[in-house]
């Protein structure tokens, strides 16, 4: 689907994000035009082995785990139990109970840009670049398929946005805060 005619048309500094599939992108041509785009890869062709070209491209690159948040993981579950459950005619007698996040509010004054704003939110639920660091120390060998393995199944809580509480004034990015899932 990502092609070299795709990429053709991609403007310079576009932003790229892969979560989907590796397989959706042709990598050797995503390479010639990487110098101009800016790419978020979460996915990669042959995994686990990992281009490290491509890698050292990436303005941001994690080891496939954009849908691995503990409330989308416990939302999958339970989801699976009610099924189960209504299946046999079971009764639903388990109910998930989640842990507070380890930040519940974040509070904002008027005076903070909106840039800022959404940055300090959004890293209060998930400092991307930690993912990034843990993947850019994988090396090109046989010993990388376990490592990038590793990453995922080792892969620590993390919470989702709407997990956040966020008080503030300013009534644009109230809106944005709310599109992009958090509590007003």
């Amino acid at each position: 689907m990502i092609n070299e005619a795709f990429l053709n048309e991609l403007k310079d500094s576009a932003i790229l994000i892969n979560t989907s599939r590796g397989k959706v992108v042709d990598e050797t041509a995503l390479l010639k035009h990487a110098d101009r785009l800016n790419l978020v890869l979460d996915v990669w062709r042959n995994e686990p082995n990992v281009n490290q070209a491509l890698l050292e491209k990436a303005c941001l690159a994690t080891p496939h785990i954009a849908g691995y948040s503990f409330d989308g993981k416990i939302r999958g579950t339970t989801m699976i139990y009610e099924a189960c459950c209504d299946y046999f005619n079971a009764e639903k007698k388990w109910t998930a109970n989640l842990p507070k996040p380890p930040v519940e509010k974040i509070v904002f004054s008027d005076q903070i840009s909106k840039e800022k704003a959404l940055r300090l939110a959004v890293q209060a639920c998930y400092d991307i670049r930690a993912d990034d660091a843990k993947l850019r120390q994988i090396k090109n060998s046989i010993e990388s398929n376990k490592y990038f393995d590793q990453l995922r199944k080792n892969y620590p809580i993390r919470r989702e946005f709407s997990t956040l509480k966020v008080e503030m004034q300013i009534f644009d990015l109230i809106q944005q805060f709310s599109r992009l899932g958090f509590q007003i």
